[in-house]
C-alpha cells in the first residue's frame, strides 16, 4: 500500500577523514527543506593545503547561507530557476572564496564579508 503523504525516510552520513597533510581540505554538507522536498548534498574538494582548507569551508558555509533561506520558496521552482539561482550561487562563492584570500593578504583576518551580492529572487 502507497500514500501520497509518506515521506521516504532518508539517512543523510557523512565521514572525512584527514590523509597524509597537515589538513584535512574538504568539506561537506548538506541541507533539507521542512518538508523534506529538497535535499541538497555538496562535496567541496579542497585541494592546496590551508588554501584549499579555507576555500572548501568557505564554499560551504556559503552555500548554505544562500540556500537556506530560499529552501521553502525553492520547492516551487521549475528547472529554469534552479540554473539561474545555481549560476548566481556559483559566482557568490567564488566571489567570497577571492574576497576570503584579499582579505587575508591585506589584513591577516579570516572574517571578511565580501562578495556577497544580490540573492535570486
Amino acid at each position: 500500500m502507497t500514500d501520497a503523504k509518506l515521506k521516504p525516510k532518508v539517512d543523510i552520513h557523512g565521514d572525512s577523514k584527514k590523509g597524509a597533510k597537515q589538513w584535512q581540505e574538504d568539506s561537506f554538507g548538506y541541507l533539507v527543506s521542512p518538508s523534506g522536498k529538497i535535499r541538497v548534498l555538496s562535496v567541496f574538494d579542497g585541494h592546496g593545503g590551508y588554501n584549499g582548507l579555507v576555500a572548501s569551508n568557505t564554499a560551504r558555509n556559503t552555500l548554505r547561507d544562500y540556500l537556506l533561506p530560499l529552501l521553502d520558496e525553492a520547492e516551487t521552482w521549475g528547472t529554469g530557476k534552479w540554473k539561474e539561482c545555481l549560476v548566481e550561487l556559483f559566482a557568490v562563492i567564488h566571489n567570497k572564496i577571492r574576497e576570503m584570500f584579499l582579505d587575508q593578504n591585506r589584513s591577516n583576518s579570516t572574517g571578511a564579508n565580501g562578495g556577497g551580492g544580490q540573492r535570486c529572487k
